[in-house]
């Protein structure tokens, strides 16, 4: 993201996940990279709002991934891609319509940065903050609404305006 007081939203809609995990999921130390866990996560969950993912969606994929990924065998990012894969067509099972768009592309860009054991616990707690900010996005007005919350109530109006 640019360095400026202000991130716009086309700011947000660019920082995609082939971008931002270009430095992978952890520092030299093996600490998680803190922006994935703020700036970022708001980036992303921002293009799955865009792309009208649901939070319960990535909610119901994220805990298919952690239950799924036990089950596999091999190097730490095939295991993850498997378990993504099976978790996305899990979720599309559950809630019988095919995946957004958005969460399979998110998820499986995302899974595909993942190339060591060390990475995984990263990539799913920065799914888990991408959850929480899509969830909060979900929950704000949208523009349309915003409009009318901007319009004066009825109180507020003079009668002769309400056609009385």
């Amino acid at each position: 993201m640019s360095d400026s007081a202000e991130t716009t939203r086309e700011d947000l809609l660019d920082l995609t996940p082939d971008i931002y995990l270009e430095g992978g999921f952890l520092l030299p130390d093996g600490a998680i990279r803190p922006e994935l866990l703020s700036g970022v996560a708001v980036a992303a969950a921002t293009q799955l709002s865009c792309d009208e993912a649901s939070p319960q969606e990535l909610a119901f994929t994220y805990e298919a991934i952690r239950a799924l990924l036990p089950m596999q065998a091999g190097e730490a990012g095939l295991r993850l891609r498997a378990a993504v894969g099976e978790a996305l067509a899990a979720v599309a099972r559950m809630i019988r319509q095919p995946n957004n768009e958005g969460v399979v592309s998110w998820c499986q860009t995302c899974a595909a940065h993942v190339h060591h054991e060390a990475e995984i616990p990263a990539f799913l707690e920065h799914m888990q903050v991408v959850m929480r900010y899509l969830a909060l996005l979900a929950a704000l007005p949208s523009p349309d609404e915003l409009s009318l919350l901007a319009a004066p109530a009825c109180s507020e109006q003079p009668s002769s305006e309400r056609g009385m």
